[in-house]
């Protein structure tokens, strides 16, 4: 099962950060989304993509300002992500997400990856451009 891990740094405040990644309500800043639904008590959400693709995830820890982790599942892929979150010293933030994820067909591991690779860089890209911080 292929795991990717992907360190970045933000300027913006750890509760800033936190608040962005965490906030269902507020997935705006996601380019990659049409919609997101909440179940009513909060455990568990489907995100579905610009062409209205689902993805439900069941939150497994929420530590604010800290640890943040759900499973995940689809039609393609079974796994779990995982997000940690520290302040950097001077104010800013330091994120470490880690994904793990197993094809449910005969997607290759090597595919897989970049698959997981891709969505990362993609997902720290439109979180930094949410918090005002592009490059």
């Amino acid at each position: 099962m292929p795991k990717v891990t992907t360190q970045a740094a933000f300027s913006s405040p750890i509760y800033r950060v936190w608040h962005m990644v965490t906030n269902l309500s507020n997935w705006g800043w996601r380019d990659d989304l049409s919609e997101i639904e909440s179940s009513p008590d909060g455990s568990s959400f489907i995100e579905y993509t610009n062409k209205g693709f689902p993805t439900l995830f069941r939150i497994t820890a929420f530590a604010p300002c800290r640890w943040y982790a759900f499973d995940l599942e689809n039609e393609h892929i079974t796994g779990k992500w995982e997000g940690f979150f520290q302040p950097d010293g001077n104010g800013g933030t330091v994120v470490e997400f880690t994904e793990e994820a197993e094809s449910r067909g005969k997607m290759p591991n090597f595919i897989l990856e970049m698959y997981l690779r891709r969505q990362q860089r993609r997902y720290i890209a439109m979180l930094r451009r949410g918090l005002g911080e592009e490059d």
